[in-house]
């Protein structure tokens, strides 16, 4: 890992862990500053603002998910992937429950985050989407990304509602969506 990875991850790290005890709102550069070694200047080197920190966080989340999954198995199927892919990334979300829900709280506030937000989890879902092994060029591939991102989004809210550690909520709701989305898009004959 490079430096400025490290970097990266130290502001990426401090801010979760500012989000986990105040409002996602409430932190700025100087906050970030404070809590790590760091100063403003190398801090606007890697995030020129706060919501670029959450798009780094989700970059993140998607390498270690796809570390975590590895490459595709000739055994399982394209839905089965991307289950495990997505339940992964929840883990990884569930690992910050208490920051995301800070930074979700923030963005019922202010709903013109999510929409800047929503490039960075398209990028997410086009990395899951690849990672399934799943064509997704064309309109067809727009199309299956955009019900990804539905899917993905419904299983975030569910995932704030969801206490229990195995995310029964999240997991039947996920299977269920991709079962409808596989009979709407057959994802395997593309």
């Amino acid at each position: 890992m490079d430096d400025g990875q490290k970097i990266r991850d130290k502001i990426i790290d401090a801010a979760l862990h500012l989000a986990s005890v105040q409002a996602w709102d409430d932190i700025g550069f100087l906050d970030i500053a404070a809590q790590t070694d760091l100063t403003l200047d190398q801090i606007y080197a890697h995030f020129a603002q706060e919501s670029d920190i959450l798009a780094g966080f989700g970059a993140r989340l998607d390498a270690q998910v796809c570390a975590a999954i590895g490459p595709i198995r000739e055994t399982e199927t394209c839905r089965d992937r991307l289950f495990d892919l997505l339940m992964e990334r929840y883990e990884g979300l569930n690992a910050h429950r208490a920051a995301m829900a800070s930074v979700f709280k923030a963005f019922e506030g202010d709903p013109k985050q999510v929409i800047l937000g929503l490039p960075h989890i398209a990028r997410s879902m086009q990395v899951m989407l690849d990672s399934a092994g799943i064509e997704s060029s064309g309109v067809r591939g727009a199309i299956k990304l955009s019900g990804l991102i539905g899917i993905y989004l419904r299983g975030v809210y569910l995932l704030m509602q969801d206490d229990s550690p195995e995310m029964v909520k999240v997991m039947a709701a996920l299977d269920r969506d991709l079962q409808r989305a596989e009979t709407l898009m057959n994802f395997t004959s593309i």
